[in-house]
C-alpha cells in the first residue's frame, strides 16, 4: 500500500468575478486554492467548478477563460516568490482538454494535462450526448 500524507499550509477561497453587460455581478463558485506539503514537497492546488455551457458555448465560454484568466493570476503572484512551484489544477471545467480555457492554462504555464490522452469518441463525461466534438 502507498502511502500518501499530505498536510494543508494554507487555503483560501479565490473570487471568480464575473460581471453581465449591464454590469451586474454574476455570481458563481470560488476557486478554491490551498497550499500544502504533499510527501513534504510543496505543492499548490486549485480545485475548479468552473460555469457551465448551460446557455450555449458561445455565450458563456469567456466566463471559462475569465476562470482560467483569474488562476493564471494567481500562479504569477505565486511565481514571485517561489522559483519552480508545483501545481495541481483540478475539478468539473464545464470543458474539454481542447477548449480554449483550458488551453490558456497549459500554454500560458507550461502544464501538462493527462486528460488530452483520455479523449476518444467512446470515453469519458465529454461524450455526453455525443458531444464530445464540442470540447
Amino acid at each position: 500500500m502507498i502511502k500518501i500524507d499530505f498536510e494543508v499550509l494554507h487555503s483560501e477561497p479565490i473570487a471568480l468575478l464575473l460581471y453581465e453587460e449591464n454590469g451586474r455581478r454574476d455570481t458563481t463558485r470560488d476557486i478554491l486554492y490551498v497550499k500544502g506539503k504533499l510527501n513534504k514537497e510543496e505543492i499548490h492546488i486549485f480545485v475548479n467548478h468552473w460555469p457551465s455551457r448551460r446557455s450555449g458555448n458561445s455565450t458563456t465560454e469567456h466566463k471559462r477563460m475569465v476562470a482560467a484568466e483569474t488562476i493564471i493570476k494567481f500562479m504569477g503572484k505565486i511565481e514571485e516568490e517561489e522559483a519552480n512551484p508545483n501545481y495541481i489544477i483540478m475539478g468539473d471545467f464545464n470543458d474539454g482538454p481542447k477548449s480554449k480555457s483550458v488551453r490558456s492554462l497549459i500554454e500560458t504555464k507550461t502544464l501538462y494535462n493527462p486528460m488530452e490522452k483520455l479523449l476518444t469518441p467512446n470515453r469519458g463525461s465529454a461524450n455526453y450526448k455525443r458531444l464530445m466534438d464540442a470540447f
